[in-house]
């Protein structure tokens, strides 16, 4: 009897459950494959007309060239103050102390302003001399003011005493057989 009442159960659930499954929506999924291939071409001109409308002619120009001058602000000025220029010897923060200093005694004296700096390399202070010959005191060896005077005119305002000597010697040594010409 125990055998026949879990049957029954059994098949009463099987009934139930295929009810409950035969309720839910049924998905079909429909698929074919489009084997023509249809081209249509439609031409169809349109004219726009743009209307447009003439509010004056001109016949004739005229081109006004104004010549403006403009005033640098005067030299040793806070606006243009009179470039130091050291080449780099040695280390840029000794050069610019003592530099600084040399510029504060300058100012004192003149009434001036003066800006230290330290370009790159011995060739950039020639070229910040060239470009700015009025603007600039540069502080470089016999080598470079040379070069800066065969490229720019640069020419010496003062030359330092050192070892009760106010010149420098400069040597150059080549091979005999060398392209280096005096």
């Amino acid at each position: 009897m125990f055998n026949k009442r879990i049957r029954w159960s059994f098949l009463a659930l099987l009934v139930m459950s295929l009810a409950a499954v035969a309720c839910q929506p049924q998905t079909v999924e429909v698929t074919r494959v489009v084997t023509e291939t249809v081209t249509e071409t439609v031409t169809e001109e349109v004219e726009v007309e743009v209307p447009v409308e003439v509010t004056r002619v001109v016949v004739e120009t005229e081109t006004v060239t104004e010549e403006v001058e403009v005033e640098k602000a005067p030299l040793g000025s806070e606006e243009r103050p009179i470039q130091v220029l050291f080449v780099p010897s040695v280390d840029t923060d000794v050069i610019v102390s003592g530099g600084d200093v040399l510029a504060s005694a300058l100012e004192d004296a003149t009434g001036l302003n003066f800006e230290v700096s330290v370009p790159t390399s011995y060739a950039a202070t020639i070229e910040e001399m060239c470009a700015s010959p009025d603007d600039t005191i540069g502080f470089i060896p016999a080598q470079g003011y040379v070069l800066a005077n065969q490229r720019c005119g640069v020419t010496v305002g003062g030359a330092a005493v050192r070892f009760g000597l106010s010149w420098y010697a400069a040597q150059f040594v080549v091979p005999a057989d060398s392209e280096a010409e005096s």
